[in-house]
């Protein structure tokens, strides 16, 4: 063998050698070491998308990043998603973040990731750098669009990827409404029936459909991200993305402020309702009632908003692609992906939230009924033999328990939901135990199928990537996984109080005041995890990112 032979044989096999380590090495490198982009091999010629990019999408990314599974909020099969800055910035690879985790040398931000899925060769990582450094050119294919617009401009997926289109709020929100109506109307002409059934059936139509408002407004934010249109990252860029016009944010804004104000207020004012004594129920009926005819005036007025949005201009509505020309989207065919279908991961995670709010509200309001209920004067028993002014007279004492009872029992309720009226006690008022420790137990339970619905979405079920969020650099995360477990410790440690100690009000009160703030802090960390980004402030939004200089234009 010549000189030169030998030379070019040993060339060759040490670049298959070298090729065939990289994947490897590049792997288990230490996450000391700094972030440096490998070098690729150049790539002659223009890159068409349909021949050399999509391909290599349709192997590696779009089982994560696709038409099933949207993880980080991002995919990869949409055009008018993925071709957003940073995530792909057209002409400019080493400011596109798609080309940085292809390359990084961090095991934790390389994607794929190591034990996941086998790395992109060297030559793949190249052609995608050569098409974004091209201009990133995306051709929609002939005879499908993966976008539509919708009547109002948005851009909305023209594909059926879910079962309930376009999502869960459209079906959620009808049932608040219709129980709050059917309800009010129906207290509002209980004149005619004061101790009647369908008075009671009223009442807990009040308290049914206060409650399932939660749930109802929490999944508004879902809808309120897909109306708005399927661009990701901040916030700001969002909004800069979306082609709604001015009044279409006027009406969406408008419905979300108005129905989310008047739904903390209804919970609030039936807790209170619900946790009162029977006297205060007499003495608060009318401004109770007053109260509940305002809101669902103002309910009212702020869905009228929403439909306006969809019937005017179609906000969020998608129309439905021609036979022949439907979006394309991935074949995965296990049973998370059929799961998901029916059960979309963040929509449920949205819903359990606002069911265990809900059960917490429910299980304090019983907590405080349990102590306003009980009277702790002995005189006001039977068997009381403390001065009361009347001595010590048997028929004295009772005359005034009766007294009392019947004044409180007017509007009077049961131990459970406090809605019915079961008139004037023959004796003195002795309520039966209120099961506040049960309904404590059943938040946690929601707590905690919560969690599971959110591990679910972002596939996160070892304790390794739990930690891993834990040990990361955004805060976000990590707020919203700690906050998520006190969610579930302290309706446990409440039901615990409202078993054994049922009267201690102070650590009630501390419990529970500590619950309050978890959940309104989950809740704004949510926000910012859907609607913005993993990275950023806990307090604020991402500030809106300087425009990027983009070569050639």
């Amino acid at each position: 063998m010549t000189p030169p032979i030998a030379r070019l044989v040993i060339g060759c096999l040490c670049s298959t050698w070298l090729a065939a380590a990289a994947p490897v090495a590049r792997g288990v490198e230490p996450e000391s070491q700094p972030a440096t982009p490998a070098v690729t091999p150049a790539v002659p010629g223009t890159v068409d998308f349909e021949r050399d990019v999509k391909p290599i999408f349709a192997a590696h990314c779009y089982e994560c990043h696709g038409a099933e599974k949207q993880k980080k909020k991002l995919r990869l099969d949409v055009k008018a998603v993925a071709l957003r800055a940073p995530l792909i910035v057209p002409g400019d690879s080493a400011g596109s973040k798609l080309y940085e985790s292809l390359v990084t040398t961090n095991a934790k931000k390389l994607m794929p990731p190591p034990d996941e899925a086998e790395a992109l060769a060297p030559g793949q990582i190249a052609t995608i750098k050569a098409w974004i450094d091209q201009g990133a050119a995306w051709p929609a294919p002939a005879g499908a669009t993966a976008v539509v617009a919708s009547a109002g401009g948005v851009p909305t997926l023209a594909g059926p990827d879910v079962f309930m289109r376009p999502n869960w709020h459209v079906i959620l929100v009808h049932h608040p409404i219709a129980l709050l109506s059917l309800g009010l109307l129906i207290e509002m002409g209980s004149f005619m029936w004061r101790r009647s059934a369908v008075r009671t059936a009223g009442r807990w139509m009040l308290l049914l459909g206060t409650l399932l408002a939660v749930p109802a407004s929490l999944s508004g934010i879902y809808a309120y991200q897909h109306a708005v249109g399927d661009a990701r990252g901040t916030w700001a860029a969002q909004v800069a993305a979306s082609t709604l016009h001015a009044e279409q944010w006027e009406f969406l804004n408008r419905h979300a402020w108005v129905n989310g104000a008047v739904t903390v207020a209804l919970l609030a004012v039936v807790v209170a309702w619900v946790g009162s004594s029977d006297l205060w129920r007499r003495r608060l009926y009318w401004p109770f009632l007053l109260f509940m005819a305002l809101s669902m005036g103002a309910l009212t007025w702020g869905t009228w908003h929403a439909g306006e949005a969809v019937y005017r201009w179609g906000t969020g509505v998608a129309r439905v692609a021609p036979p022949g020309a439907e979006p394309e989207r991935t074949t995965r065919s296990d049973w998370r992906a059929h799961a998901e279908y029916f059960v979309p991961p963040m929509q449920a995670h949205l819903a359990l939230t606002g069911l265990c709010i809900a059960a917490s509200a429910v299980a304090l309001a019983l907590s405080v009924r349990a102590i306003t209920s009980r009277h702790p004067d002995p005189a006001l028993t039977l068997t009381g033999n403390a001065d009361t002014g009347f001595g010590t007279d048997p028929d004295a004492v009772a005359a005034l328990a009766v007294e009392q009872s019947n004044a409180e029992g007017a509007i009077a309720a049961d131990a459970a939901p406090g809605m019915h009226d079961p008139g004037t006690w023959p004796g003195p008022h002795v309520p039966p135990a209120v099961p506040a420790a049960r309904f404590w137990v059943l938040a946690a339970l929601l707590a905690l199928l919560t969690g599971v619905a959110g591990l679910w979405m972002v596939d996160t079920w070892t304790w390794a990537k739990v930690r891993g969020t834990l040990e990361g650099a955004e805060i976000r995360p990590k707020a919203h996984v700690v906050l998520g477990a006190a969610a579930v410790l302290l309706p446990l440690l409440l039901a615990v109080v409202a078993r054994w100690w049922p009267r201690k009000k102070v650590l009630l009160g501390t419990l529970s005041g500590l619950l309050l703030l978890a959940v309104a802090a989950q809740v704004w960390v949510g926000i910012l995890l859907m609607l913005d980004t993993d990275a950023g402030s806990l307090t604020k939004w991402n500030a809106p990112a300087a425009p990027a200089a983009v070569a050639g234009r």
